[in-house]
């Protein structure tokens, strides 16, 4: 086999060595996670389960947490009820929202997500008047996207609080507050 590196032959054997030293390198890496705690083994079921944050107490969004329909993501929240499809759901006793956006140009919103995932601003195209944006309007969003296996998926981007300062009628700025969310203290 040809090397592009060294523009030389390699035989059979040492391409196989390479490969041995680096299952061996994998093995030990894994090894090193599991004796510190930090191996993750990879669930289907856990992965796209809100059981899994609600026994942990918290959702981060370094951790990927990704849903595949709202109820999940409700039900960190406290959600009890059955399919559910609408765009926000207001936390009881909160007045916290959980919000499923797509941040992206649809009918009738374009809503945009900025390159560090810290800022949404929100647009209406078929009613370019928006309501006097509140002081205090808090948000926990889950974006709407399509995975890489083309499945429809709920990504949590953290908690967006709205700026009164930088919104107007024509658009409403909210700013990540947290990228941590502790489920006892919404």
């Amino acid at each position: 086999m040809y090397d592009e590196k060294t523009k030389e032959d390699r035989s059979l054997e040492d391409i196989k060595q390479d490969i041995l030293r680096e299952i061996d390198f994998i093995r030990k890496r894994k090894e090193d996670f599991m004796s510190k705690g930090l191996f993750n083994a990879w669930n289907y079921e856990k992965k796209y389960s809100a059981e899994t944050y609600i026994e942990r107490g918290y959702i981060d969004v370094k951790d990927n947490v990704v849903f595949l329909n709202h109820r999940e993501a409700m039900r960190c929240f406290g959600y009890e009820g059955g399919h559910y499809q609408r765009a926000i759901w207001t936390i009881k006793g909160t007045g916290k929202k959980v919000w499923f956006p797509k941040l992206y140009e649809n009918t009738p919103w374009n809503n945009e997500l900025s390159d560090d995932f810290k800022r949404i601003i929100m647009r209406n195209k078929i009613n370019p008047i928006l309501k006097d944006p509140k002081e205090g309007e808090k948000w926990i969003v889950f974006a709407h996207y399509k995975n890489l296996l083309g499945q429809v998926v709920y990504k949590f981007l953290g908690e967006f609080h709205l700026s009164v300062e930088e919104s107007n009628s024509q658009k409403w700025v909210l700013n990540r507050k947290k990228s941590k969310v502790f489920f006892d203290r919404i």
